[in-house]
């Protein structure tokens, strides 16, 4: 791997490398500063048209930034000047599943499952695939052969949890979010799915405990927010569901769950032509 560089250096010849603003851009990345990244990417792009990492990476910027297809164009023209990239492969697949087309999702991550079969995400995210195709089976035996590659991945497990709840194997589900958390336990999204979990198993009280800690990790989620909103419902708490039902859908505003969710509790029927009635 390349070094990363967090700072730059003094020396003009290295103005033209561009290897080191792909290095910055990295950085960048890494600390979250997504615009910085972005601009030190598309300069290393500049000085080395031909850098496949280079328009992967860029790919995984777009990607981060909600520019999907952008990102979908990026990746692209990196596997056209690298036809055997497994990891581009991968993340092409992620974005063509968030834009809705799984077949091809489906297609290119087997692509990249067989230029390196010993890549754990491919596994994972053909797993991911799988399960939103309804084929539970098969989406399970991916996820584990994505643990079996590497027992420390915490993403796979969580993955393996979410497909292992989908075939009502319960306990399973529980040991494999645990041990997701155990793993990587700043990564909200797991105490969120243990909770969810809890929740669906009729046990409010440790879904609240879980999906909370979701919420004081990434207070921006939607989908935690519109969960702990079900929990309170369940504890007989309307106010707090209310409140967290109405921050779900203030955090956004395409997704059509919490407003369904809000119209419920309300007892109301839901008007999707103006949502403006859910907060008279």
């Amino acid at each position: 791997p390349t070094k990363f560089w967090s700072y730059w250096p003094a020396s003009p010849s290295y103005a033209n490398n561009f290897i080191l603003y792909t290095n910055l851009a990295t950085v960048y990345l890494k600390q979250g500063r997504q615009s910085e990244a972005e601009i030190y990417q598309r300069k290393s792009i500049e000085l080395n048209p031909d850098s496949a990492e280079s328009y992967a990476q860029l790919g995984t910027i777009l990607l981060n930034n909600g520019s999907l297809k952008d990102a979908e164009s990026s990746l692209r023209k990196s596997i056209d000047l690298k036809p055997d990239y497994a990891m581009a492969y991968i993340n092409l697949g992620t974005i063509l599943l968030k834009l809705g087309s799984i077949d091809e999702a489906e297609q290119v991550t087997r692509k990249s499952i067989e230029i390196d079969s010993n890549i754990d995400l491919s596994h994972s995210n053909l797993a991911a695939i799988l399960k939103d195709k309804g084929h539970l089976k098969l989406a399970e035996k991916s996820a584990i052969r994505a643990i079996e590659i590497n027992s420390n991945f915490a993403l796979g497990y969580s993955n393996l949890g979410n497909i292992q709840k989908d075939l009502c194997k319960y306990n399973k589900a529980k040991e494999s979010y645990e041990r997701a958390i155990y793993l990587d336990p700043k990564k909200g999204d797991y105490y969120s799915n243990l909770g969810a979990l809890f929740r669906d198993l009729g046990q409010p009280a440790e879904a609240k405990k879980y999906i909370s800690k979701a919420i004081n990790l990434m207070p921006y989620s939607s989908l935690a927010h519109n969960n702990l909103g079900l929990t309170m419902r369940d504890l007989g708490n309307l106010k707090d569901a209310e409140k967290n039902l109405r921050k779900a859908i203030e955090l956004d505003e395409t997704s059509i769950l919490p407003l369904c969710n809000l119209s419920d509790l309300k007892g109301s029927k839901l008007d999707l032509i103006s949502r403006d009635k859910l907060f008279d």
